[in-house]
C-alpha cells in the first residue's frame, strides 16, 4: 500500500451517485482523500486542469461534455489521472471502448462496492510502483470477454425480439462482417422447465461453441425459451464445409447428451446471408426450421435451403372455419376431431413438401377453436390451450400433431362439460335462494342473473335444464306457495297476504291464485282452515 494519501475527483450529474460512491469507498484503508466534486462535464474538466487528482471516477454521460471526452482530456493532456468510467448498461458501448483506449477501469450501475474498492487498490499499487501483477492483467483481459460477450448477447436477443432501434445496422456490422448464419438446436423440455433444464441448454451451448468455434471467425449463442440459437459468421467459401460440420455436430450434441433420458433433440440451419442482411431473419428462419420437426421428425438437421422455408399463408376458407366453430360450441369432441383430420387429409397431398405450411395449418385449426371457446359461457381462457401448444412442439410428424390435437380436445372438452355439471347446481340453488328471500319485491331475470353471476339467457337456458321449468312459471309457484302458507296459518287479509309474496294489486293476486291454484284465495282458506 501506497505512503502517500492519492486524491480522488468525483463527477456525475446525480449528486446522490456521489454521495453512495463517497459511502462505497473504503477511503481510510486504501490511504485516499476526496478532492472534489463535480455535476458538470465542464467543471469537471476545470478541476481537472487545476487540480489534477490522481483518480477521477466518472459517468459516463455528463452534461457539457462526456465521461468519455473527459477520460480522453486527461490522457492527451499527460495529467497522470487514472480514470474509472462508471455506467448505465445502454452506454455500455462507450464504456467498452473508453476501457479499451482510455479510462483504466469501468464499472457498470449498480456500483458494487468490492469492485470499486478493487478497482481503486489496484490503482494505488500502480502509484506506488508496485508491479501490476499478471494475475491482474488477465483478470482484466477476463472481464473485457465477458463483457463484450454480454453486449454481443444483448444485441442478438435485442434483434431477436425486435428491441433494435437506434444505429442497428452499424451494431450488426460492429458484431458480424463476414457472411452470417444461424443454427437452432430445440429440446423437448419439461413443460415446468427445471433446473435440469437449464443444465441441458448450458450444455448444448457449450458444445455449439466447441463445434464450431474452430471453422468460424465469429460465434455466439442465446437462448430463447427451449431453444439454443447460435450464430456464426464465416467466409462464403467455408459455407459448404459448415453444413456438412451441422451434420456430425448433431450426432456429437445427442451422444454427449445421453445421459438426459428421454430428451429429444432437433437442429436446424439457415440459410447462409450476406454482410449487412438482417441477423433477426437468419435467427427466425433458423427456430421456424427448427419447429418443422413437428412434422418432419427431427432425425437429421434440418435446412432451411433444402425445405425452401417461406412464411405460412392461410389455408381455410370461411366455411371451413365456420363448421370449427359450430363443433366448439356444441362441445363436439368427436365431430371437431373428426373434421381436423379431414382438413388435415385434404391439405397434405398439396402441401407435403413445406412442412411449415402444414405446420402452420394445426396452429391455424388451434387459434379458430381458441377464439371460439372463449366465447363460451363460461368461457375456456387461451391459458387452458397451453399443455396443447407444448405438446405440438413435441410432436415429429404431422399425425402426432393431430393425435395431440384430438387428445387434448377430447379430455378438455370432456373436463369442460363435468366441470360446467358440477358448477351449474351452484348458481341455480343460489337464484332458487334470491327467488325465496326477494319474493315480496318486483324480481327481475336481470336481477337474478347479477346475483348469480351469469348472462340472463344463460340462467334461462340453465334453469330450464336443471329444474324443467322457466324461471317466471318457478317465481309464480314459489309465490303461491307461500300463500298457501300464509292462508292457512295466519289470519292476514288477501291484501296483507298479497303484499307479502310481491304483488301490489290485491286483483291480480287473487287471479293469479286461482289460476296456479285452481280455486280462489278465499276459497281455499275456507277449506284449509
Amino acid at each position: 500500500m501506497a505512503d502517500h494519501n492519492l486524491s480522488v475527483l468525483i463527477a456525475d450529474d446525480e449528486p446522490r451517485i456521489i454521495q453512495l460512491i463517497n459511502q462505497l469507498i473504503d477511503w481510510n484503508e486504501l490511504s485516499l482523500y476526496a478532492i472534489g466534486e463535480a455535476n458538470d462535464g465542464l467543471v469537471a474538466k476545470e478541476m481537472l486542469e487545476t487540480l489534477k487528482p490522481d483518480i477521477l471516477i466518472t459517468d459516463i454521460r455528463m452534461p457539457g461534455i462526456s465521461g468519455l471526452e473527459l477520460a480522453k482530456y486527461a490522457k492527451q493532456m499527460s495529467l497522470g489521472t487514472q480514470v474509472i468510467i462508471i455506467s448505465g448498461y445502454k452506454q455500455f458501448d462507450y464504456a467498452y471502448h473508453a476501457l479499451k483506449y482510455c479510462a483504466v477501469d469501468f464499472l457498470i450501475k449498480p456500483i458494487n462496492k468490492r469492485d470499486l474498492n478493487n478497482v481503486l487498490l489496484h490503482i494505488c499499487e500502480q502509484k506506488s510502483h508496485v508491479t501490476v501483477s499478471r494475475e491482474y492483467i488477465d483478470t482484466l483481459r477476463q472481464k473485457l470477454d465477458v463483457a463484450e460477450q454480454t453486449k454481443r448477447q444483448q444485441f442478438l436477443r435485442d434483434s431477436y425480439y425486435g428491441a433494435v432501434k437506434e444505429n442497428a445496422s452499424e451494431k450488426q456490422t460492429y458484431f458480424m462482417q463476414g457472411t452470417h448464419m444461424a443454427i437452432a438446436v430445440k429440446a423437448d423440455l419439461s413443460y415446468s422447465f427445471s433446473e435440469s433444464d437449464t443444465k441441458i441448454l448450458e450444455k448444448i451451448e457449450n458444445l455449439l461453441h466447441i463445434i464450431y468455434e474452430p471453422k468460424c471467425t465469429e460465434i455466439e449463442t442465446i437462448r430463447i425459451n427451449d431453444t439454443v440459437l447460435c450464430v456464426i459468421s464465416t467466409m462464403q467459401k467455408d459455407i459448404a464445409a459448415l453444413y456438412r460440420l451441422s451434420q456430425k455436430g448433431f450426432g456429437q450434441i445427442k451422444t454427449r447428451l445421453e445421459a438426459y433420458k428421454h430428451l429429444a433433440l432437433a437442429m436446424a440451419v439457415s440459410r447462409a446471408y450476406e454482410p449487412g442482411h438482417d441477423i433477426a431473419y437468419s435467427m427466425h428462419e433458423a427456430v421456424e426450421t427448427v419447429l418443422c420437426k413437428c412434422v418432419i421428425g427431427n432425425k437429421e438437421v434440418i435446412f432451411a435451403e433444402k425445405i425452401r422455408i417461406g412464411k405460412p399463408y392461410k389455408l381455410l376458407e370461411r366455411a371451413q372455419e365456420k363448421q370449427i366453430q359450430q363443433y366448439v360450441e356444441a362441445l363436439d369432441g368427436p365431430g371437431l376431431c373428426k373434421s381436423v383430420r379431414e382438413l388435415a387429409a385434404a391439405f397434405e397431398p398439396q402441401y407435403g413438401a413445406m412442412p411449415w405450411q402444414l405446420r402452420s395449418l394445426m396452429h391455424e385449426l388451434l387459434d379458430i377453436v381458441k377464439k371460439k371457446s372463449e366465447t363460451l359461457d363460461p368461457p375456456i381462457l387461451y391459458g387452458q390451450w397451453k399443455p396443447l401448444e407444448h405438446a405440438f412442439g413435441e410432436c415429429t410428424s404431422f399425425q402426432g400433431m393431430q393425435n395431440a390435437m384430438c387428445e387434448h380436445l377430447e379430455s378438455l372438452f370432456g373436463e369442460y362439460e363435468e366441470s360446467k355439471r358440477s358448477r351449474e347446481s351452484a348458481p341455480i340453488r343460489a337464484a332458487k335462494q334470491y327467488i325465496q328471500q326477494n319474493m315480496q319485491k318486483a324480481i327481475t331475470l336481470d336481477d337474478i342473473a347479477d346475483a348469480v353471476n351469469l348472462s340472463k339467457n344463460y340462467l334461462c337456458l340453465l334453469f330450464k335444464k336443471e329444474m324443467d321449468t322457466t324461471i317466471v312459471s318457478y317465481i309464480t309457484d314459489v309465490r303461491m306457495e307461500t300463500a298457501k302458507s300464509l292462508l292457512k296459518d295466519t289470519m292476514l287479509n288477501i291484501s296483507e297476504i298479497a303484499d307479502r309474496v310481491g304483488y301490489q294489486d290485491p286483483k291480480y293476486f287473487s287471479k293469479q291464485f286461482t289460476r296456479t291454484v285452481g280455486i280462489k284465495p278465499k276459497e281455499f282458506r275456507r277449506i284449509h282452515s
